[in-house]
């Protein structure tokens, strides 16, 4: 398994800034309500509503009241079920380490809560009767994984550090270099936010980290914001002007989204860039791409096996979109 310092390599900083933005004036649902009034944490087809309002359609408008619908405890019985496969181990591990060089989510996740973060997993451990559980990291946060340790004061909490490559913070990657067999030992620091909403609150977590980031952000940004509002509010409070070129999630082979892109759970990152038109050649046959994947499959077969990370598209000297060869990016 090969894997490669894409941060590194791309001279990439830090993000150091961070707001919060909870106080949204609409949200949007995919989807029609036929209610006309929804309170904070109420289930509604899948998605968790995150502000209490008026519903116009599928247009939310916040009554800033913050009134909670509370889960019922059977169906947060049913949610914590999800860890059984867990029970009695000697070790799960949280997964912390962002999977794009360009995101600062879990950082900020990490930075922010750790008090949270904290009673989430001793709750976990007690529940499931495990014995401990490893933060994993990577080393560019060593001066940060100090001030962790200092401030954990749980002794079944430990601290584990990984080079800081790409694309580690893939958990099918990240099982192979913590040499575990099981992927549901690995738990994403995510998931915390969760399940500490739910012991305290009863709710699911309605807020999402997002990271707003590239080459055209002069001060490249992670927000903690409301499920469901719009990108282009975000944009807007950047001063963003260029909104053509916007990619999701993952900076080698993520997809463009519009300023209109509504935020749910599994948008993590924006990177905004001026597109390249690479000049395209045909394969060479070189092997580079199958040699660079990190889970061992050619990336020009379509394979349930791809984890999407886009290093074959890294690799390739023909320029070639390997995903789109392959089919692995449906």
């Amino acid at each position: 398994m090969k894997l490669i310092n894409i941060k590194k390599e791309l001279d990439l900083k830090k993000v150091e800034n961070y707001k919060e933005i909870l106080d949204p004036t609409y949200i949007y649902l995919p989807i029609n309500i036929n209610k006309s009034k929804v309170y904070k944490g109420e289930i509604i087809g899948n998605y968790t509503i995150s502000i209490s309002g008026k519903v116009n359609n599928n247009i939310i408008e916040n009554d800033f009241m913050e009134d909670i619908k509370p889960l019922d405890q059977d169906f947060i019985n049913k949610y914590f079920s999800k860890y059984n496969d867990i029970a009695n181990k000697d070790m799960i591990y949280i997964n912390a380490i962002d999977k794009d060089p360009y995101c600062y989510n879990r950082y900020y996740i990490l930075k922010n809560n750790m008090d949270i973060i904290n009673d989430a997993i001793e709750y976990i451990l007690d529940k499931f009767n495990i014995k401990k559980a490893t933060i994993v990291l990577t080393s560019s946060l060593a001066e940060f994984i100090s001030k962790l340790k200092a401030s954990t004061t749980y002794n079944n909490i430990i601290f584990k550090v990984v080079d800081d490559l790409y694309p580690i913070g893939f958990n099918k990657v990240l099982k192979d270099k913590l040499n575990i067999e099981n992927e549901k030992l690995i738990i994403n620091i995510e998931e915390l936010l969760d399940v500490y909403s739910l012991i305290k609150k009863k709710i699911f977590n309605t807020e999402k980290y997002i990271t707003i980031n590239g080459d055209l952000i002069k001060k490249p940004i992670v927000l903690k914001v409301k499920l469901y509002t719009k990108l282009n509010d975000y944009l807007k409070f950047l001063s963003v002007t260029s909104k053509d070129s916007i990619i999701i999630n993952n900076s080698l082979c993520g997809k463009l989204v519009t300023s209109e892109y509504i935020v749910t759970r599994d948008a993590d990152l924006f990177i905004i860039v001026k597109l390249k038109k690479d000049n395209v050649d045909l394969c060479n046959n070189c092997g580079l791409c199958y040699r660079v994947c990190p889970v061992m499959i050619n990336p020009l077969k379509k394979s349930s096996k791809c984890i999407k990370c886009g290093l074959c598209n890294y690799i390739c000297p023909s320029k070639i979109n390997c995903l789109k060869v392959g089919n692995n990016n449906e």
